[in-house]
């Protein structure tokens, strides 16, 4: 299902005696549950019919999702690259979650999670009481993350979603070795 997941690369070059860091961004979008009330439209009900057209044996989209992911963070983990994985889970995710294991085997933090804490979590979905929005990062970066949170609904661009944010410092994901972009001497 990789159409629910999207990737882009950052890469930033230490300097000549170190390699490439590489930070590898993941937005994804897991299938709400399907009910009785799914329609022909919705996304789980588009995501079933790619799997079935695929004669893909899985056909449950969030478990296919799971296993997807999995597929991609193994393919970035195995050429070191740093992840952030951002998205909509449409699920609470604790330690029985369908994604918990996956997490878990990729050292995935939830970085709002563990800079402000589990016990007063606000519910980052409009028409709902749970957190069903994370943003998760490998430790590197997890280690220099310098603030989080999330911004008031509609506060950025409407969405029935909070829009979550995260500052990096990265002097420490990149060893204070930053490339000069521009020469002072150069600047306007």
């Amino acid at each position: 299902l990789w159409a629910s997941l999207e990737t882009s690369l950052a890469v930033v070059f230490r300097d000549l005696k170190t390699p490439w860091v590489v930070i590898t961004i993941i937005s994804a979008y897991q299938s709400p549950s399907s009910s009785a009330t799914s329609g022909p439209t919705t996304f789980h009900t588009q995501q079933l019919l790619t799997l079935r057209k695929n004669n893909d044996s899985l056909l449950h989209p969030r478990k296919a999702f799971v296993r997807d992911l999995r597929i991609l963070l193994q393919e970035f983990a195995s050429q070191q690259h740093e992840i952030i994985l951002c998205g909509d889970f449409n699920q609470s995710l604790g330690l029985e979650s369908s994604l918990a294991s996956v997490l878990s085997d990729f050292h995935l933090t939830d970085i709002h999670g563990s800079h402000l804490g589990l016990e007063s979590e606000v519910s980052t979905y409009a028409r709902g009481s749970k957190r069903l929005d994370y943003m998760f990062c490998t430790p590197v970066l997890a280690g220099n993350v310098l603030r989080c949170g999330a911004e008031p609904f509609n506060a950025v661009y409407y969405s029935d979603h909070q829009a979550l944010y995260v500052d990096f410092s990265f002097e420490g994901v990149f060893d204070n070795n930053l490339p000069i972009l521009c020469r002072p001497q150069s600047q306007g």
